[in-house]
């Protein structure tokens, strides 16, 4: 399993270089059905936000289109979360072509590599 997670990870970490920068309204971004993680920890979000703030950068989200006017969150979603909690109206992002396998895959292998964040 290790093995399939390094590889999704390399693939969306290629996919995110060549994607396409974009800024667009947070409100069009859709949670990822696959994701891994259904709640979070709200002191690791408050850490983030703060740690941005104080850097001044809120770094893009990777996302996909999920039709003409809104898009589907691929990763980085504690960023996403801390660009609501911040109340900002639109976010950067980076879009890419990204198939539901491989949304799966990245999901999957997620859930046994990377943290997991409780309330």
């Amino acid at each position: 399993m290790a093995l399939a997670w390094a590889a999704a990870r390399c693939r969306l970490l290629e996919l995110k270089a060549a994607g396409t920068p974009a800024q667009v309204p947070v409100g069009s971004i859709a949670p990822n059905q696959w994701r891994p993680r259904r709640v979070c920890n709200e002191a690791e979000v408050s850490e983030l936000v703060r740690s941005l703030v104080e850097a001044g950068s809120l770094p893009a989200v990777t996302v996909r289109r999920a039709d003409v006017s809104t898009f589907q969150l691929v990763s980085d979603e504690l960023l996403l979360r801390a660009h609501k909690i911040l109340g900002q109206e639109s976010i950067d992002v980076v879009v890419i072509e990204y198939s539901d396998e491989d949304m799966e895959m990245l999901a999957m292998a997620g859930k046994y590599f990377e943290p997991t964040w409780e309330i």
